[in-house]
């Protein structure tokens, strides 16, 4: 049995596939075997993995979806009830990913040395057209991050799975969300607490690309509302204080302010309705955080730029100003060509 498996979605990927592949296959750690599940690619990529099935024999396997999911979330919920993860770790990859030679490497060597139950990595955001870096992130995080976690240090790790190395017992029985945006956000909840630690490699190894045409980039009305109730969801669902102090302030953090930059950013969202019914009823579900430990200055003070940021996004918020928050950060990122990933 291979050591890794590395879980590749597609959909209409001719363009990138070739190089995430070539990229896997010049890993300096060689112990694993790529699954990879087609959502029904009108293309030329079902082809490709042809080409590459007959060079790699067993070392890659391939399930050709027949109906299209329309979603990575069901697609990689595909994988994981295909009975097809069989090595001692896994890690989910989009198909036009860019990694580093020793990405898999890295990853593993973090998580066995460490005896840790999931290894991630730093990563940067870079524009598909241009090649140009919007942003670097999950760095300078501690090279062990012990659970249950006593401060808000969970809040502020990115909620994708690219950058993951998973044992994959963890994976059993999981599935992700049915929404299409938020999703792995919240499945990291459910790894978390069947998680006793997080390893960290602070480099950057993996490279993602923003597309024009991804779902990220079109986010949905609904899933802005499926994610939030999700969240709310798990907040109840747990009486612990620190973990309801941590879910709510990523409850702030991915709805308040994510997803209201994304239906900012989205002609066909009302975004003034959504921030409205985040402030008038959804904050309120949290009490609008009253005594939570990391909504104070000081708390958020001690993340930076991205902490004061928060902190002055509250403030908008209880103001009733927040979409003048949304036209400053906006304005400012584009004039700078830059991203700050929340």
């Amino acid at each position: 049995m291979p050591e890794i498996t590395v879980a590749i979605t597609t959909h209409n990927l001719e363009a990138y596939l070739t190089d995430c592949l070539e990229e896997l296959l010049a890993q300096t750690y060689q112990d694993f075997q790529i699954l990879v599940y087609d959502d029904c690619s009108g293309d030329g990529t079902r082809e490709i993995l042809a080409a590459y099935g007959q060079r790699l024999g067993d070392k890659l396997r391939v399930i050709l979806g027949q109906t299209p999911m329309g979603s990575p979330a069901r697609s990689r919920n595909a994988i994981l009830g295909s009975g097809q993860i069989t090595g001692r770790y896994a890690v989910f990859l989009d198909g036009d990913d860019r990694l580093e030679p020793d990405f898999l490497e890295a990853l593993h060597t973090a998580a066995v040395s460490g005896g840790a139950d999931i290894a991630l990595c730093a990563y940067d955001r870079f524009e598909s057209e241009t090649g140009h870096v919007l942003c670097r992130e999950m760095g300078g995080f501690p090279s062990e991050i012990p659970l249950p976690a006593k401060d808000d240090t969970l809040a502020f790790i990115n909620s994708a799975l690219w950058n993951k190395l998973i044992r994959t017992e963890l994976l059993a029985g999981l599935r992700i969300p049915d929404f299409q945006v938020g999703e792995d956000l919240c499945f990291h909840w459910y790894l978390y607490q069947r998680s006793r630690k997080l390893a960290c490699v602070d480099r950057v190894l993996i490279h993602y690309r923003v597309r024009a045409g991804s779902v990220i980039s079109n986010t949905r009305e609904q899933t802005m509302y499926d994610l939030a109730r999700e969240l709310e969801r798990i907040w109840k669902g747990t009486e612990e204080a620190w973990v309801r102090d941590t879910v709510a302030l990523v409850a702030f953090i991915h709805v308040g302010i994510s997803m209201a930059s994304r239906a900012y950013d989205n002609h066909l969202v009302d975004h003034r309705a959504f921030i409205r019914w985040v402030s008038k009823e959804y904050f309120p579900v949290f009490h609008w955080f009253a005594g939570n430990r990391w909504f104070t200055l000081v708390s958020l003070g001690r993340h930076g730029v991205k902490g004061l940021g928060l902190w002055c996004g509250k403030v908008c918020y209880r103001l009733g100003i927040f979409h003048r928050f949304l036209w400053a950060y906006r304005t400012v990122t584009r004039l700078l060509r830059m991203d700050i990933k929340f």
